[in-house]
């Protein structure tokens, strides 16, 4: 229903990248300046019209609103000014090579562009049930917690490569069930043609299921199993310690008592292959390898058997991650007493420092720039108080560099020199599925969620 100033997400399979949406070119040249051009021949479902000056006044009412979702993320934006009938203008408090991807979907719902008269004429309390975008679909109804339909804008600007007005589709009905049965045979019987996050019993259901396919969304990805050493106190304030005890897990088994399904071994944290910096072989600098492991406790000369503390929240996977790591750690000589405890007792044993070792969840990063907030010092979700200035400087330098190709050879110094560190890691990546008919075509994938504005259906 609402469409924001820029997608964000992979292009033809390969990398995420800024692709056009309202905004049809963008420009960095002067990075505290930068330009939008907007598109021309854009309506509102209200009938109004989509304008520079409705642009400027959208990226306001982000910045300022206090009930804004996009406030804490767009503090960088000190103004907005119309430039001419076609373009507006950022100024930033600095260079910030990331704000256009903070403009947009990969940022949430609170990027779309709203109709400024609908806005001013009904007030912000009108949208909880009604809208007025530009997207390729308007809302029909709207029941809380069960049902949202809504059908097809005929005065949508976009067309498919066909030349032939989009949607395709002419309408959707999104269906709150929380009957995984249900679900499975409206799949099966065709009267549901899309399931999102389906769990393991649904996957088993259908595999064998040849109209049925299940969707990889790549971009963004959940990290359960994260942990950090403190890299403060014995025994993980040894560097070689801690390369042993990431040596000494077997993320492939891990991998596959957690989820099956949605999850992979991983070793880099927060990062994917989508973005900057990513190099394949940082994924494999703590393969499985006991003896390796064996051979890093005894060059650290540490004697064992040497006790360690593991604190964890009291639910799954956490605590079976927890039990696995206690048995592959016990073979390099680490005895890890593992401690299960409440989220807010967990959070403050962390604060404190009190704890060897720790594990949580984490997910993608809204944009790279926001790594210093996992790994910088002061950062809200460092959760070990990481502070390396071989990480820091590439890190801090790559946020303000404009130029692609500088900026992922910082982000990969940056990763190299994480990993080396092994103060931080994971365990798996586990990825978004979607279940989907096969005569269902056409869907995209912008950061993680499914798009249907290109949709089409080959049968019933």
């Amino acid at each position: 229903m609402y469409e924001p100033l820029f997608h964000y997400g992979p292009k033809d399979g390969g990398a995420s990248e800024i692709q056009p949406a309202l905004a049809t070119a963008w420009s960095l040249k002067d990075p505290v300046h930068p330009t939008i051009t907007i598109r021309q021949g854009v309506t509102f479902h209200d009938g109004s019209k989509l304008t520079p000056e409705v642009v400027a006044w959208n990226i306001e009412r982000m910045v300022k609103d206090k009930d804004s979702n996009q406030k804490a993320t767009l503090t960088d934006i000190k103004s907005v000014k119309v430039l001419d009938d076609t373009k507006v203008q950022l100024t930033l408090t600095g260079p910030s090579p990331s704000i256009f991807i903070r403009l947009s979907d990969s940022a949430g719902v609170g990027t779309g562009i709203v109709s400024e008269d609908a806005y001013t004429k009904n007030g912000a309390d009108w949208f909880a049930m009604h809208e007025a975008g530009t997207g390729p679909f308007q809302l029909k109804s709207f029941t809380q917690d069960q049902d949202t339909q809504v059908v097809a804008y005929k005065g949508y600007w976009d067309k498919g490569t066909d030349g032939k007005p989009l949607p395709y589709l002419d309408g959707i009905d999104y269906q709150m069930l929380r009957d995984t049965g249900a679900a499975v045979s409206g799949l099966k019987a065709g009267t549901i043609d899309v399931v999102g996050d389906p769990d393991s019993s649904m996957l088993k259901s259908v595999a064998s299921t040849s109209s049925i396919e299940v969707l990889k969304l790549t971009s963004q990805n959940g990290y359960p199993g994260t942990f950090g050493f403190n890299y403060k106190k014995a025994p993980f304030n040894d560097k070689l310690v801690r390369q042993a005890a990431q040596t000494a897990m077997d993320r492939a088994t891990i991998s596959k008592v957690v989820n099956p399904d949605y999850s992979e071994p991983a070793q880099v944290p927060l990062w994917n292959d989508s973005m900057p910096g990513w190099d394949d072989s940082l994924d494999h600098t703590y393969d499985f390898d006991v003896d390796k492991a064996k051979s890093l406790m005894a060059k650290a000369g540490i004697k064992t058997p040497v006790n360690a503390t593991l604190i964890y929240q009291s639910r799954e996977p956490d605590a079976t991650i927890a039990q696995l790591w206690k048995q592959q750690f016990a073979k390099i000589g680490i005895e890890l007493k593992t401690v299960p405890l409440e989220e807010t007792v967990f959070e403050q044993r962390l604060v404190s420092g009190d704890f060897d070792m720790a594990t949580w969840g984490w997910g993608t990063p809204l944009t790279p720039d926001f790594a210093s907030v996992y790994w910088g010092p002061g950062g809200a979700q460092n959760w070990v108080d990481y502070d390396n200035p071989a990480v820091t400087k590439p890190m801090d330098e790559a946020a303000k560099t404009v130029d692609a190709a500088k900026q992922a050879t910082l982000y990969k110094e940056m990763l190299t020199q994480l990993m080396d560190d092994a103060t931080y890691g994971v365990i798996v990546r586990q990825k978004s599925l979607t279940l989907q008919r096969t005569v269902v075509q056409g869907t995209q994938e912008y950061w993680g969620f499914l798009d249907f504005d290109h949709a089409y259906k080959t049968g019933k």
